[in-house]
Parts: C-alpha cells; sequence; structure tokens
C-alpha cells in the first residue's frame, strides 16, 4: 500500500507576507502619502485598471517612474491597503464603516468581474437595509444609483415601502429628484398609515421645485416652462385623495402654483397600490370552556400573555391564527414573572409592541401597573429592560409619534388635584387624571425621561385618541379634545353628535376623516360618523343592521375595519368602505375574547414569527386580496 501525506499551505497568506517584506516587488503604488509594494503580475490578475496603469508597453507607461511607483488619486489609503490584502489573500471582513469604501474602490479598481467582493457588500447591505438608520438607507439609495446596481436599488424601494413615514419624518423626502419619487410613489405596495402626511410631504417638495423654476427656469429638463404643472399632476396622480377635503387639496395646491385649480380626483384608491404587509396583532384568550383542566387554565391565563392576529390582505382562508412567537417565548416569564396584567394598552413602534400599564393581579388584591413590557418583532423576544409609566394609571390614551411616546389622562389610584371627585372602574373608586406625559423612545427605561405638558382641559373619561399630524385628537361619547404636539396647547371643538354612551368608542383615521365607531347609546343603537378634521365638521356614516359591542377599529389599504362582539355571532370583523359606503363582513363566529390591538408590519418581524400559529375556527365570509 503506497503512502500518501496531503500537504496544505496559504499560499495566499505567503505571497502578502513577501509583499509587505518587498520581496521581488517590482511596483509601488502611492495612495495619499502612503507606499504600497506590489508584484505588477498579480495585481494585474484581479484588477483590469491597474493591469493597464502597470503595462510597461500601454498607454499609461509615461505616469510610471522609474522605480515603477505609480501615485494613486482620489483613493483612501487603509482602505487601499486592506483591497490590496483581499488581492493577495482573498480574505477581507466587510463592516459598516468599510461597505461603501470598499464598493467605492472595487469600481474604481474594476474589481467586479468573477469576484464575489461587490456582490458581498451588496448583499451585506441589502440585510442591513430593514433595520438601519434611515441616513444610512439613503446613502446605500444613492450608492445604488451610483453604480447602477438593480437589484439593490430595488431592495431599496421595497424597504421604502414601508418605511416612508419615517423617511417623511427626517426631510430626506427634500433631497429626492421627480425620477426617485416618482419611483417611491409607484410601488405597488407601497404601506403608507397616513396619506395626509405623505401628501403634505409633496407638497412641500413642489413648493421648494416652484421656488428653484422661479429663480432659474432654465435648469433641468423638469424646470422647462408648465414643467412644476406636469410634475405636480403626475406625482399627485399617485395619491389617494379620496379620502383628503376637496377644500384641504386645493388649498394645497394652489399654494404650490396659482394655476393649479383642481386636483385629479377621479381615481379609484382601490387601482392604485395596495399594501400585503401588515397584519393587525391583538390579545386574545380562549373562552373558558374550551379549556380543560386547573393546569391549561393556569397556562392559559397566568403565565404569560397570548396573542392573535388578522390579516386584512389575506386571500386564503385562516385570516384569523393565535400567535406562537410572543406566546411561547421564555424570555417574558424570565423577565416579567408570572402574566398577570388585563386591560393594557398597545401600540407599535416601528420594530416593537409596546404593552403598557393594565391592571395587575397581586396576592392579595388587584392594582394598576405602570409597567411598559417590549416585544422586539425583530427577534420574536421580549427585552428585559422594559419601562415604567409616570404614574399608575389605566384607561389612559397613548400615541407612538414618530420618536417620541405620549400618555394621555386616565384613571388612578393616586390623588388628583385637578379631579377631586373618583369615579367607578369595575367597581372600584379611582380618581381621573388630566396629566399629560411623553417621553423619547430612547429614554423609555429611564423614570426621569418623561416630560410634563399641559394637562388636559377637563377630567374625561371613556375616551380614545388618534393623532393626525400634528394633532392627538382625544374622542369619547360627548367631547372632542385636541392637543397640538408642536406648542403644545389645547382646544376643544364640537363633540360628536347623538352620542350618549358610556363607554369609549372606537376610532380609525383615513386621511384627513376620523371615523368614529361609538358603542350602545341608551336606546340601545350604535352611532357611527365621521369627523372631517379640515372643517371640524361631523357627519353620521351608514352603521350595521344590528347591535354590537365595539371593541377596536383600525385602517388599511383605505378600508376601515370593525372588531366588535353580538352575543349571537361571538367576535365579528367587518370592513368599511369610505368611497363606497358599503360594509362587507369578514369574520363571524370567532371564538373566546378579543381586545384592541395595533397594526404591525412583516418587514419588521423575525424570520420564523408565524411558525406554529394555529388557525382559529370562525366563519370567513370575504377574503380581501
Amino acid at each position: 500500500m503506497v503512502h500518501q501525506e496531503k500537504v496544505c499551505r496559504d499560499r495566499g497568506v505567503e505571497l502578502n507576507q513577501k509583499r509587505l517584506q518587498g520581496t521581488l516587488v517590482d511596483m509601488v503604488f502611492e495612495v495619499d502619502g502612503v507606499k504600497f509594494n506590489a508584484h505588477r503580475f498579480i495585481v494585474s490578475l484581479y484588477s483590469p485598471y491597474l493591469r493597464t496603469l502597470v503595462d510597461p508597453h500601454g498607454h499609461f507607461a509615461e505616469n510610471q517612474t522609474g522605480q515603477g511607483q505609480i501615485t494613486l488619486k482620489g483613493l483612501d489609503a487603509e482602505h487601499f491597503g486592506h483591497i490590496l490584502t483581499y488581492i493577495y489573500t482573498g480574505q477581507i471582513t466587510i463592516h459598516e464603516d468599510n461597505v461603501f469604501e470598499l464598493v467605492e474602490i472595487c469600481q474604481y479598481l474594476q474589481i467586479s468581474d468573477d469576484d464575489i467582493l461587490v456582490p458581498q457588500c451588496l448583499s451585506f447591505l441589502g440585510d442591513k437595509l430593514h433595520t438601519c438608520p434611515l441616513a444610512m438607507v439613503f446613502k446605500i439609495w444613492n450608492l445604488a444609483e451610483q453604480y447602477g446596481f438593480a437589484e439593490l436599488r430595488s431592495h431599496v424601494l421595497g424597504v421604502l415601502s414601508f418605511r416612508l413615514e419615517d423617511f417623511l419624518r427626517k426631510d430626506f423626502f427634500m433631497y429626492l429628484g421627480f425620477e426617485e419619487i416618482e419611483q417611491v410613489l409607484s410601488h405597488e405596495v407601497l404601506c403608507i398609515r397616513s396619506e395626509k402626511t405623505l401628501f403634505d410631504a409633496l407638497v412641500a417638495w413642489l413648493k421648494r421645485k416652484a421656488m428653484e423654476e422661479e429663480d432659474d427656469p432654465e435648469t433641468g429638463p423638469e424646470h422647462e416652462p408648465g414643467g412644476i404643472l406636469s410634475m405636480t399632476m403626475e406625482l399627485v396622480g399617485k395619491l389617494k385623495l379620496c379620502n383628503l377635503s376637496d377644500a384641504y387639496v386645493r388649498a394645497a395646491l394652489k399654494s404650490v402654483s396659482p394655476k393649479l385649480y383642481d386636483p385629479p380626483r377621479e381615481q379609484d384608491p382601490f387601482a392604485l397600490r395596495q399594501c400585503s404587509n401588515c397584519v393587525y396583532m391583538f390579545e386574545y384568550s380562549r373562552c373558558e370552556s374550551e379549556i380543560l383542566g386547573i393546569q391549561e387554565f393556569v397556562s392559559q391565563r397566568r403565565d404569560k400573555p397570548t396573542y392573535a392576529y388578522f390579516d386584512p390582505c389575506s386571500a386564503s382562508r385562516h385570516a384569523v391564527a393565535v400567535l406562537n412567537a410572543p406566546t411561547q417565548s421564555k424570555s417574558y416569564f424570565q423577565h416579567y414573572g408570572p402574566h398577570s396584567s388585563s386591560n393594557f394598552e398597545m401600540i407599535t413602534n416601528d420594530s416593537e409592541v409596546l404593552v403598557i400599564g393594565g391592571m395587575k393581579r397581586g396576592p392579595r388584591e388587584t392594582c394598576v401597573s405602570n409597567d411598559v413590557k417590549i416585544f422586539d418583532l425583530n427577534t420574536a423576544t421580549w427585552e428585559h429592560f422594559g419601562g415604567s409609566l409616570p404614574r399608575e394609571v389605566i384607561e389612559f390614551g397613548v400615541i407612538c409619534s414618530s420618536e417620541y411616546i405620549y400618555v394621555i389622562g386616565g384613571l388612578t389610584d393616586e390623588f388628583c388635584r385637578s379631579a377631586p371627585n373618583k369615579v367607578l372602574y369595575q367597581n372600584r373608586p379611582m380618581n381621573v387624571s388630566t396629566e399629560v406625559y411623553k417621553i423619547y423612545r430612547g429614554d423609555l427605561t429611564n423614570l426621569q425621561g418623561w416630560t410634563s405638558l399641559p394637562p388636559m382641559l377637563q377630567p374625561r373619561t371613556a375616551f380614545s385618541v388618534c393623532q393626525i399630524g400634528d394633532q392627538i385628537f382625544v374622542i369619547g361619547c360627548d367631547f372632542c379634545d385636541i392637543f397640538y404636539m408642536e406648542r403644545s396647547e389645547w382646544i376643544t371643538i364640537n363633540p360628536p353628535i347623538d352620542q350618549d354612551s358610556v363607554d369609549k368608542p372606537a376610532l380609525a383615521v383615513v386621511g384627513t376623516q376620523i371615523y368614529v365607531f361609538g358603542n350602545r347609546t341608551k336606546n340601545g343603537e350604535n352611532v357611527f360618523q365621521c369627523l372631517d378634521t379640515e372643517t371640524r365638521q361631523w357627519k353620521r356614516i351608514p352603521g350595521l343592521n344590528f347591535r354590537l359591542d365595539v371593541i377596536a377599529a383600525f385602517a388599511h389599504n383605505n378600508l376601515v375595519y370593525l372588531l366588535s362582539w353580538q352575543r349571537s355571532n361571538a367576535n365579528m370583523i367587518h370592513s368599511y368602505n369610505p368611497v363606497s359606503l358599503e360594509w362587507k363582513a369578514i369574520v363571524l363566529n370567532l371564538p373566546g375574547t378579543v381586545r384592541a390591538g395595533t397594526l404591525i408590519r412583516r418587514q419588521v418581524l423575525e424570520e420564523n414569527f408565524f411558525y406554529g400559529a394555529k388557525p382559529l375556527h370562525c366563519t370567513e365570509l370575504e377574503n380581501i386580496a
């Protein structure tokens, strides 16, 4: 038998060592005052640009000194050294601090054909898009446009399809060109929660372009005579204007140019872009009749919270299912102990779901909680450090606006000087708070991070809140207050009409309209109505032909979804079309207990977020594709 032995040596590393030692080198590159030894043959193999430069008989031979030295301008010495090492060894570390420079140097040296470095850099950037700061998204977009990376550009547009509102808040929108804005608005699955925010940003951009046209009417093809008019009509035509008031749209467009009389109103909002990437996540508990034995009861009702989701875009069955990820995550019990909260508020903040306040069962009695629990959607785990409210409250309003969280009013066990009279909540006398607080999201774990704002004008109970622009609307059965966030000021406007219910309504925002779904009044009727926030006028909208208990409402793709309960149909989900004024039953006979939740985006979810989800048996009457 012949004895064999395989010998393996990393010749690339050895050659690089010889380069660094100057062994048999025949070229020297000078970059920003730093000299790099190299072998003419090796660099010629991997860089067509360097091959042309080092060719002693080529067009650039005159650039070489007698010692074979070439000066490269416009490059960073450190990053060029990394690339040169990569040429020899095939090894390099990609990170956020060098990835852009590596791509640019590769393009400069023409290291792209049949080499994996640039594709690896682009893959690295693509993976970062979903969670990186918006400034980096903008930088990645510029890189894709500069070098024609079509796939990366497509990824950027995909991310902007669900991060556009953050993009608008950071004013990056103002630095885009016409073609870039057209690409964003033409994205077929663009997800924008507030069409008004998008419209206002587009009007601001058009005003800026109009001013540039006045200052220099011959700069660029988009500034040809009449250019601003054609741009406006083309871009505005891609927006869903049907739920913005005519007066508001006309006034905004006339501020761009007096020649803009009427907006393009003849449009079908459902023929435009449609988001298919959002689901409604809510707290859910099974019927007690379905829970067998004390062990299962404890597991279902105490150890951990249970959440379900409703997919408003589902084209298949089982649009409602119980989630496995937030329920089975051991991190909840490890960080917060046994689940003992109820009647808490849920909001989403980009890639997190915040579970705030509520009633907490103690060893002897139930008390009001000031806990803030955080579920990270990127990792599908509960964060170790949550946060605390500035005081223990329940039945309060909470808004997540940009990078701030606002907490408004509520009921508390603590004495409130502004409202000395108590109210009953679940047979428990409680004080009414008029206090308003805000906190920067990054300071949520710091109790000292809360800032006190001007209090509510009057003690309010049984209300819901929503946001349009810089205004927070606080709406109850017989009042409507508005808080202006920018100037920290309260006003009161006309209350809802024909409402005498003692329970808080459910709210949903579409454009400049707030849809208010009231619970049963004293005569047993549900009153559904709409507030035009521009004219401050209320009007009734068609209701359902039966009585129900309202649970929650949310808007998606220009439709309003209402979650409710009725004895004969259990939990139900209906959709309302604000254009045709028609209702459709989506889900009936949904068992268990459903509570208000929050809309989340699939793009920020951990890849196995829906793994193991258990469909709920219900009657699905209408699937919305």
